[in-house]
């Protein structure tokens, strides 16, 4: 199986090295190393390491850290991800039935395969979607760094009033959202797409195994959303750290320091509540399965009892039964849900805490030197 990276153009450079196996994700780093050498040398040139007063210099900055840190670790944990999808089996023993999985496993292999490699029309439609949305962030942000001061009131290292910082910025941005990004967030898509769709099909074929005392406390079908959630959680931190990058530098709310965010929280919920609709929906149905199944046997057991030949046995397992049909009703039907409103207050609240520390610095300030 070769690594999923080397299908996209972002890492293509990485099967140019003389390494058996080429390692993508190993070859990023060597890029981004490359990049911050690039960095060094533009603050360098450009004397903007540390800017008097206001403006905000490379060393000042936590933004290009954030840019470089994520460049480096992001592809690592996509990666992961998409490995995890690829074996199935041990990513969520037990929780698709063998049968199940025997009939559909060679078509959902194909169905990854397909999409890593752009061969359906909706892979291709949102690589090239992807693609689009990081030229457009490459744009706005291009012209937001040019005459800065009458945009958002200071000079920063990367403006355009530094030639250096400037042009190696937009060959560094360009690597990362017209090519990088595009690539892992397609693959995130992949996950979520493929994921939805097994657990809509193993809901109409009850293929979903639903265990009512399973230690997750969600009948075994926590490991099924947890693949999807998990994976988001990487890409939604760095765009949180972007954030507050942003914040910690324009100390205002603008299209700039709250928009990737609100863009990114918006999406973050819109792909936990693809596969969390399907998974509830096979929940539901295995949940009604189960507690037929249950009803019927007690029906037959309340004949037992009622008989006259009736038996303790035969009311102790009544009672069973019953105890188990009422746990069956209480297993959530939105597994980790709560963790998801978690990430987004703390999202959320994060630019908030940056620019509530900066008003309160000022006015320290201000009183200090009444």
């Amino acid at each position: 199986m070769s690594d999923v990276l080397l299908h996209y153009p972002a890492f293509r450079y990485a099967a140019w090295w003389r390494t058996t196996p080429a390692n993508p994700a190993k070859a990023n780093l060597v890029l981004t190393g490359v990049f911050l050498a690039l960095l060094l040398f533009a603050g360098w040139r450009d004397h903007s390491f540390i800017l008097a007063g206001r403006p905000v210099g490379l060393l000042e900055h936590p933004g290009p850290w954030v840019y470089l840190v994520g460049q480096a670790l992001l592809p690592f944990a996509v990666r992961s991800s998409v490995q995890k999808l690829q074996n199935l089996k041990a990513t969520i023993p037990g929780t698709l039935a063998d049968e199940y999985l025997a009939a559909n496993l060679e078509e959902h292999d194909r169905r990854v395969d397909a999409w890593i490699d752009r061969e359906d029309a909706l892979a291709k439609f949102t690589y090239a979607l992807l693609t689009g949305v990081g030229m457009a962030v490459l744009a706005w942000n291009s012209y937001s760094n040019q005459q800065p001061i009458a945009k958002v009131g200071f000079e920063f290292w990367d403006s355009s009033s530094f030639f250096w910082g400037y042009a190696i910025t937009r060959f560094e941005k360009l690597y990362f959202w017209m090519l990088l990004m595009p690539c892992l967030v397609h693959l995130q898509v992949l996950v979520v797409h493929e994921m939805s769709h097994l657990l809509i099909d193993a809901a109409r074929k009850h293929g979903l195994i639903l265990r009512p005392y399973h230690e997750d406390g969600a009948g075994g079908t926590r490991a099924l959303i947890d693949t999807v959630l998990n994976q988001l959680v990487p890409t939604f931190f760095f765009a949180s750290m972007l954030s507050l990058s942003a914040m910690f530098a324009h100390r205002k709310f603008d299209p700039t320091t709250i928009g990737g965010l609100s863009l990114t929280c918006t999406l973050f919920v819109v792909v936990y509540l693809i596969p969390a609709i399907a998974l509830r929906n096979a929940i539901v149905l295995e949940k009604q399965r189960q507690m037929a199944e249950v009803a019927r046997r007690q029906a037959m057991l309340y004949d037992d009892v009622l008989a006259a030949n009736a038996s303790e046995d035969a009311a102790g397992a009544l009672g069973k039964l019953s105890a188990i049909a009422e746990h069956l009703r209480k297993l959530p039907e939105w597994p980790q849900f709560a963790r998801v409103v978690q990430f987004l207050s703390v999202a959320a609240s994060s630019p908030t805490v940056v620019w509530a520390y900066h008003q309160s610095a000022d006015l320290i300030v201000k009183w200090a030197h009444l």
